[in-house]
């Protein structure tokens, strides 16, 4: 299934697993794979391509049991694995500026909010922890960096930020429905 979100809007998908994705305005995402089996988490899988644009993903129990490998996202060159995760991540093709309205370099942008990711691509990997800023140019064949800041400098709007995620984590707690345009194509 691919997904699209228009200007001005964003789109909150639930997984089986727990898991969330918020999709960003503009933004296009593949969802290659998904198997949840709550009797055989060895078979758990969960594959999607960041198209265009941005999102923030909340890790739920694919990938937390069964194979740690089991949970790939995917964008540009380069893939994330993730370790108990609340992360951002955005696909920059000669449309992302800083606060200062420079263009940034093509690649792929990735904040953690919690736990841990790792950015692999054909030139090595990177460990991305809570708090840390990565990037993973669109070449592939450079190492992924850690950046000192977020270059990006992007919130979540309050209205599709769950503020306070261990409130989201605890289950009893959940994300509005927020979706004002967002187009879910078969494939």
């Amino acid at each position: 299934d691919t997904l699209h979100t228009e200007q001005s809007s964003f789109a909150q998908i639930q997984m089986e697993d727990g898991g969330k994705l918020v999709l960003r305005p503009q933004s296009r995402l593949l969802i290659n794979q998904f198997r949840f089996s709550k009797e055989k988490p060895e078979e758990d899988s969960f594959a999607f391509s960041l198209l265009k644009g941005g999102l923030r993903a909340f890790s739920g129990l694919v990938g937390k049991r069964g194979n740690k490998n089991a949970y790939q996202g995917r964008a540009g060159t380069a893939t994330v694995g993730i370790r108990g995760t609340e992360y951002d991540f955005t696909l920059c093709q000669q449309d992302c500026f800083n606060a200062q309205g420079a263009l940034l370099p093509d690649g792929t942008y990735y904040q953690v909010v919690h736990g841990q990711i790792i950015i692999n691509n054909q030139a090595g990997q990177l460990l991305v922890n809570a708090g840390e800023f990565g990037f993973a140019p669109l070449d592939g064949l450079t190492l992924p960096t850690l950046q000192t800041q977020n270059p990006l400098n992007y919130q979540l709007p309050k209205e599709v930020d769950p503020a306070l995620q261990d409130s989201l984590l605890d289950g009893k707690t959940s994300l509005p429905d927020v979706v004002e345009s967002c187009v879910i194509e078969q494939d």
